[in-house]
């Protein structure tokens, strides 16, 4: 019966991620044969896309990728060992997440004065890394969920100590990319300090946490 359920996620959530190749068909003749995908800090357009490209193959590479994480989500030690929160998380963070993306691309460039994507990017990661975090302290040693460094699997004290640390870290770069696009702080300091606080000092604690293990 699980089996069949998690097969019935797969389904609906790849369908979500397909979702906004019909609403790019009803606009299809609205919007600009070369898109807008990226743009800078002040909002101007700097990375661009085939509409081609946006309407009918990005929705398709989106339900692959879901389709992808949630067998991951599959493995024996994902589900007995990994947080039940983080891995919901997993399981249904890429259909709305994919669906919003595009759809606020469709936007954007149909009304190129207003710039939402960057602020909507940007709260997207910080309201996973705060959901992610919060759920850390609960995750335990497994090789798809979590701050998977190879030397922390066989040392489920050092797991756990990094975690710990990390679920703080996390929250607290989740809160500052949340803030930016309301603060007016630079995007990409926001970014490369919740890089640090995410990725750098998580690793680098996680050295320090079995050095005594070796």
């Amino acid at each position: 019966m699980k089996k069949n359920r998690l097969d019935g996620d797969i389904i609906l959530g790849s369908l979500i991620c397909i979702i906004p190749m019909l609403i790019g068909i009803v606009f299809y003749k609205d919007l600009p044969d070369t898109m807008a995908i990226h743009f800078s800090q002040s909002g101007e357009a700097n990375g661009f896309a085939s509409k081609y490209f946006i309407v009918f193959i990005m929705p398709v590479l989106f339900a692959v990728l879901n389709i992808i994480v949630n067998l991951g989500l599959r493995r024996r030690d994902t589900k007995e060992h990994s947080a039940k929160g983080l891995q919901a998380l997993g399981k249904w963070i890429v259909p709305p997440a994919a669906a919003l993306t595009i759809c606020l691309t469709f936007y954007q460039n149909l009304k190129p004065e207003e710039n939402i994507v960057n602020s909507f990017i940007l709260i997207l990661i910080g309201s996973i890394l705060i959901i992610s975090g919060n759920y850390f302290p609960k995750n335990h040693p497994n090789s798809r969920v979590g701050i998977k460094f190879p030397w922390l699997l066989k040392h489920e004290e050092a797991w756990n100590k990094t975690h710990r640390l990390s679920s703080r870290l996390w929250i607290i770069a989740g809160l500052l990319l949340l803030i930016t696009p309301f603060i007016g702080v630079g995007a990409y300091a926001a970014i490369i300090a919740a890089l640090i606080l995410s990725g750098v000092l998580p690793l680098l604690y996680s050295l320090y946490a079995i050095r005594d293990k070796k």
